[in-house]
C-alpha cells in the first residue's frame, strides 16, 4: 500500500468553542429585573452537560476496494 492509496480525514466535532463549555458564555436574566444578568453554575444547569466538549475522530479511506483489508490492518497497527 502506498500513501497515495489512502485518504486520512481528521474530523473534529465540538460545540464551536473547542474544549470550552458553551453554556459558560450564556447570560441569564431575571424576570423581575430585566437589566440584571447573571450566570448559572454548571451544577444548576443540567446533569446532561458533558464533561468533554470536543471529540477528534480519524477516518481512513482507500481509493481501491481491493486494498480495504490491508487498510484495516494498517489502521490497527497505527
Amino acid at each position: 500500500m502506498q500513501p497515495e492509496d489512502i485518504i486520512v480525514d481528521w474530523l473534529r466535532i465540538n460545540y464551536a468553542m473547542q474544549d470550552r463549555n458553551p453554556v459558560d458564555n450564556i447570560r441569564f436574566y431575571s424576570r423581575y429585573n430585566d437589566f440584571r444578568s447573571f450566570q448559572i453554575p454548571r451544577s444548576k444547569v443540567s446533569f446532561l452537560i458533558p464533561e468533554q466538549y470536543e471529540e477528534l475522530a480519524v477516518r481512513i479511506f482507500t481509493r481501491d476496494p481491493d486494498k480495504v483489508r490491508p487498510r484495516a490492518t494498517a489502521r490497527r497497527t497505527w
